[in-house]
Formats: structure tokens, C-alpha cells, sequence
């Protein structure tokens, strides 16, 4: 029985996914570090910084035969956050589903904890789902492992085989299941391809949601 909702933030509550897409990849360009768009998707989104600054390295290694430079990551995670202080908004209706679920709720992201308060803050959302907001930072490993949801559960006292997870990413679906969690994905961020819902099916979302008023309704349903 699903008594406890647990929310992805980037590309779930708030749009930072494509904002974020477009500014590394371009970021990386302008430094002679090249992804295609959506293969830097498919391989970071829903991953926190510790593995993205290793597999980034990897790649970087591959393309240059010479190690990253050192600072070359918190140079583009510094130009993407200094975008997202004017430009950052909310996945559109994200306030109907944290007002829906009347049980317990919490947010479970792959983003640094000062982050997530400052974002939840600027785009309205902060109010809904305080103080039970956690991070990667918080845990020993991120997102594909299941360390962020398993902490978050423990945080507000809700057994793993009773919590329903949103995600809308592969390394975040994959941390769900790893945490005995039921999962939906979420197709309403801007950031989406067209065969994620495919991909996140087949690795164990059991539905699909493809916005905030969907999800909204069906969150109301579990509840009657």
C-alpha cells in the first residue's frame, strides 16, 4: 500500500533539465569537449556530480588522450547555475501534485542540497514540500544507487515497499527499483526524447505520466 510519495526535483518539480542540457553541452563545446546533445542526455541526466565529473573524465581522456582539466567541471557547473539564477521556472503545474498528496512527501535528488533550496525557493515550491528535501550530498553514493531514496525514506519514517517514487530519468528509475520503491516516470520536463518513455518502462517505471495534471489526478485516486 502506497502511503508516502517521493519526488525527483530536476525535470519533475522544477525545468532545470534543458536549461542545464543546453548550457554544458554548449559550455563544453566552447572548450574543445564535445557530446551530442542528446547523448549527454541519455548519459547524465538523473546522475549526481560525483559520477558525472568521473564518467566526464572518462570521456574527456577518450576524446583528448590527456586527463580533464581540473577545473574544467566547476567552470560549467558555475555558468550553468549563474543561468538559472533569472531563467529557472517550474515544470509546469508541479505546485497541483505536491498539493494533491496529502500523505507524506519528500523531495530525492541528485542535486547539491544548497541547491535545492534555492531553487525550490525562487520557483515557488519550497513552501509545499519543507523541511523534507534530501540530497545525494547526504549519502554515501547517488543515483543510479538507491542510497538518496532509501536516506529520504528513513528521514520521514516511511518503509521502502510503501513508497511510490516520480522520475523521470533511467538513473533514476534504476535508483527506485534498487530501493524496493514502486517508480512512475514523468515525461512532463522539457528535456524528454522520444523513446525515454520506452526506456524507462523497460527498466521498471510501472506508468507513465506525461504532466502535472495527470499526475495530480492520479495521485488523488490513491488516495480515495
Amino acid at each position: 500500500m502506497i502511503d508516502t510519495i517521493l519526488f525527483d526535483c530536476d525535470g519533475v518539480l522544477i525545468d532545470t533539465e534543458m536549461l542545464a542540457l543546453d548550457i554544458e553541452v554548449n559550455f563544453l563545446a566552447q572548450n574543445n569537449f564535445f557530446y551530442e546533445r542528446m547523448d549527454f542526455a541519455r548519459a547524465f541526466i538523473g546522475m549526481d556530480g560525483v559520477g558525472m565529473r568521473a564518467q566526464m573524465g572518462r570521456d574527456y581522456l577518450a576524446q583528448h588522450n590527456r586527463p580533464m582539466p581540473e577545473n574544467l567541471f566547476d567552470d560549467m557547473w558555475a555558468a550553468r547555475d549563474a543561468h538559472f539564477a533569472t531563467h529557472l521556472t517550474p515544470v509546469p503545474n508541479a505546485d497541483l501534485s505536491l498539493r494533491a498528496w496529502k500523505g507524506k512527501k519528500a523531495v530525492a535528488s541528485s542535486s547539491k542540497i544548497h541547491h535545492l533550496k534555492t531553487n525550490l525557493t525562487q520557483t515557488g515550491l519550497a513552501d509545499l514540500v519543507y523541511p523534507n528535501v534530501f540530497s545525494a550530498d547526504q549519502v554515501a553514493r547517488g543515483k543510479p544507487h538507491p542510497d538518496v531514496f532509501l536516506y529520504a525514506a528513513t528521514q520521514i519514517g516511511a518503509k521502502p515497499e510503501n513508497c511510490l517514487v516520480i522520475e523521470d530519468s533511467i538513473n533514476g528509475v534504476k535508483a527506485a527499483m534498487a530501493a524496493n520503491m514502486d517508480v512512475w516516470g514523468f515525461m512532463g520536463g522539457g528535456h524528454v526524447w522520444p523513446e525515454l518513455a520506452t526506456q524507462l518502462t523497460a527498466i521498471g517505471a510501472k506508468r507513465i505520466i506525461y504532466s502535472h495534471e495527470e499526475l495530480a489526478q492520479a495521485l488523488t485516486q490513491l488516495q480515495s
